[in-house]
């Protein structure tokens, strides 16, 4: 197996995949250099071999059909949106037939605005300010499995994941916890 794992900062969201999938071949990439020399130390600390590449996500400078599993944690409400769907693309490009691509992320504001329409209006703007993340907004109201589409995955589905396998609770210290974080995955 060979793992992708796209926006990968410190290699928290990589070092995992060195357990679950032992024999494989896991690559972390990232564009920040920073990020991925702590990434490097993190993962020989903790004697994990993992590869780490600085590049952008969308050109990851990979050959065709070269992974199994694509994964992108928490990159993609960082994005604006053609830069999405670049990436989406180039998922599908460096992923070998019937390799799976998998993004994890919060839960969609719009679980909230139904209950909480102001306060959800609220917090999608002043977070979006405030932590200098302006595609938020557009992130969470855009469909995410239509992105997987055109990108050419054509089975792409949400789905809500358990707050235990998230590690935010059950909601009782954290907001989000009170809705499902969620995963968008398809196969090629």
């Amino acid at each position: 197996k060979d793992i992708l794992d796209l926006g990968c900062g410190i290699g928290k969201s990589t070092l995992p995949y060195c357990d679950l999938y032992p024999d494989a071949n896991v690559v972390g990439l990232d564009y920040a250099a920073s990020m991925l020399k702590y990434g490097h130390r993190l993962a020989e600390k903790r004697n994990k071999k993992i590869y780490f590449k600085q590049a952008y996500a969308e050109d990851t400078g990979f050959e065709d059909e070269s992974f199994d599993l694509v994964v992108a944690i928490w990159l993609f409400h960082e994005l604006p949106p053609k830069a999405r769907d670049k990436v989406v693309r180039e998922a599908y490009r460096v992923l070998r037939p019937g390799g799976v691509f998998a993004i994890m992320e919060s839960p969609p504001f719009e679980n909230l605005i139904g209950e909480y329409s102001k306060l959800s209006a609220f917090l999608l703007d002043s977070t979006g300010r405030r932590m200098s993340d302006p595609f938020i907004p557009g992130f969470f109201k855009e469909d995410r499995t239509e992105m997987f589409k055109r990108g050419g995955f054509s089975d792409a589905e949400d789905i809500p994941l358990p707050n235990e396998l998230t590690g935010w609770g059950s909601g009782e210290s954290y907001f989000f916890g009170a809705y499902p974080w969620w995963m968008t995955i398809a196969t090629k």
